[in-house]
């Protein structure tokens, strides 16, 4: 049953026992049985928090393929972070790292057109500038600033003026 799975995972969570928690997650989606947003959206998050942001990913772009998950900020966020994480924990700072950076920097962008507030510009211009693509960092800090909402708008400033 999958209220109980997503219950019992709950539990374990709760308990920090995390890798049991993804477990039960993971027999019921082997099962088919995470076929509603809200469970894949549990299990991204569940992946993202315990640091296993390929995992997540994956699960994000299964459910936007099968349209079990919308594309919408929230999803093209968890996408973004996912991605970000990934490049953040890269073994290698070479293409692996740049290619997920921009892979993070094109779901902040896809994420920040459903948004009236800046961070997820800030987000996509910080992955550019990583990736030393500066005319389109400056474009999305630019854009940043002028929506507002931002948590750490000095350093889209100092970014911008770079």
């Amino acid at each position: 049953n999958k209220n109980l799975a997503r219950q019992l995972a709950g539990i374990y969570l709760d308990l920090d026992r995390n890798d049991e928690a993804i477990a039960v997650m993971e027999q019921v989606r082997e099962r088919g049985l995470l076929t509603e947003e809200a469970d894949l959206r549990q299990l991204y998050q569940m992946y993202n928090f315990t640091d296993r942001p390929a995992k997540a990913s994956a699960v994000i772009t299964e459910g936007l393929a099968t349209g079990i998950l919308k594309e919408d900020e929230k999803t093209l966020k968890g996408l973004g972070d996912s991605y970000a994480l990934a490049a953040e924990s890269a073994a290698d700072e070479g293409a692996e790292q740049k290619d997920l950076w921009a892979k993070a920097a094109d779901a902040y962008g896809r994420a920040a057109a459903f948004s009236s507030k800046g961070e997820l510009d800030f987000q996509r211009g910080h992955m550019l500038y990583e990736l030393e693509r500066f005319a389109e960092s400056k474009e999305s800090m630019s854009n940043a600033l002028r929506k507002g909402g931002l948590s750490r708008e000095g350093e889209a400033w100092i970014l911008l003026g770079n």
